[in-house]
């Protein structure tokens, strides 16, 4: 059975009267990529800062490798890199010369400094001032910190906040190599869906201050729908004579929709209705963003 990395149990943050974090149980396995999406003001960062012991919780538990939090803060500190919000450098020294930095406070050769620059694609530019680096240039120098002592959890919020298309696209790429490349587990919270999408095995849904959902991203896909909607002389005729189907099947005073579920059940429904005066026929898609929208109570930009 795979092991948990995070768990949090009843977890909460409340300022003054307001919760901003409201019970949440937060479940990620090793090896994942956890995307943990939600509206902007959701408790996504309030909640990353509880499990860094930035913040103290004002109840509910933390366990991080199966040690509790802030109990063990000092040990589980040591095997995580985090970028939290903008990073902060030394804008006259170089990218390499803000790596040594750290790589001395952990005691590491400079041939883990070539080897995390290599990794983010920052060996080019690595004898360049800072200063001069562009904003994704700093986001990958960011990571390159959080990662220069291979850390087995890594927390980013919102990494790819205010980067143009392809700096997104580098971050994304680097992101979904880590596993891989240094059996490191990688919890990033996002407000796009369309990002977590591209990147996360499993997700968790947060709106509000509450979970509203967590489970691998195949099963949130699952969840994706498309219905039939069939305007009728006499729905009502139509609905019962399918009964028997075992459909999803909903009516109104002029229309049912079904459910499709099954390939060819299109061309069975059609079969079934073929005795019955069709008035019109459309099919609609219940998409992820949808779903994300529905749940979270966003309205969609028309």
């Amino acid at each position: 059975m795979m092991n948990n990395i995070i768990e949090t149990h009843d977890l909460c943050c409340q300022f003054n009267r307001i919760k901003s974090v409201d019970k949440i149980n937060i479940q990620i396995p090793e090896g994942a990529i956890y995307g943990f999406l939600g509206p902007n003001g959701a408790g996504k960062t309030t909640t990353l800062k509880m499990l860094l012991g930035l913040l103290n919780p004002s109840s509910g538990s933390i366990k991080i490798f199966g040690e509790k939090m802030p109990t063990n803060r000092i040990s589980i500190l040591r095997e995580i890199g985090s970028l939290i919000e903008s990073p902060s450098f030394y804008g006259h020294l170089s990218g390499y010369k803000n790596l040594k930095i750290f790589a001395s406070i952990y005691g590491l050769p400079n041939s883990a400094i070539e080897d995390v620059l290599n990794i983010v694609e920052l060996t080019p530019h690595a004898n360049r001032p800072v200063k001069h680096y562009s904003f994704g240039m700093k986001q990958r120098l960011g990571i390159a910190i959080a990662l220069i002592h291979k850390p087995k959890l890594l927390i980013l919020d919102e990494p790819t906040n205010g980067l143009d298309p392809a700096g997104i696209q580098q971050i994304r790429d680097l992101i979904k190599r880590l596993p891989t490349l240094y059996n490191t587990t990688v919890l990033i919270s996002s407000h796009l869906l369309s990002e977590v999408e591209q990147i996360a095995t499993h997700v968790g849904i947060i709106h509000g201050g509450k979970m509203l959902f967590q489970d691998a991203f195949d099963v949130l896909r699952k969840q994706q729908t498309s219905y039939l909607i069939i305007d009728l002389e006499d729905p009502s005729k139509a609905y019962q004579s399918m009964q028997k189907t075992g459909w999803d099947i909903t009516v109104n005073h002029t229309a049912i929709s079904i459910r499709l579920d099954t390939p060819g059940q299109k061309t069975k429904i059609f079969e079934c209705l073929k005795n019955f005066n069709i008035i019109n026929v459309k099919e609609k898609h219940r998409s992820l963003e949808d779903i994300f929208l529905d749940w979270t109570g966003v309205k969609k930009e028309v």
